[in-house]
């Protein structure tokens, strides 16, 4: 499991087996910077397709948004397909808004 913590914000993201990976707590502009540093180790030691599962997200900004577009490109880069689930409803508002919800690859 890899956590992250600065300025009291805390997020995480657990391996789950098989490419699946569960994400924890606030993504914001504090903690994506982190999470996307940990994530880099945990995903470059994982060749299976991607699937993040955001049900434990708390809160969610338009960084959370951009950390997953990076993760689509780095994905991409390696000819490997990344999908997301649960994502909360303030994140698929926002998706939403800034018609991201027609490229984000959202599993039912």
């Amino acid at each position: 499991m890899a956590k992250t913590k600065k300025n009291n914000v805390t997020a995480g993201i657990v391996r789950q087996g098989n490419g699946q990976y569960r994400l924890s707590g606030e993504l914001n502009f504090d903690s994506v910077p982190l999470l996307l540093a940990e994530s880099s180790l945990l995903f470059s030691e994982d060749q299976a397709d991607l699937v993040i599962d955001l049900a434990g997200i708390q809160r969610g900004n338009s960084a959370a948004l951009g950390l997953m577009l990076e993760w689509m490109k780095r994905m991409s880069q390696q000819n490997r397909t990344i999908r997301f689930c649960n994502l909360p409803d303030d994140l698929m508002a926002i998706a939403r808004v800034s018609d991201l919800d027609r490229v984000l690859p959202v599993a039912p």
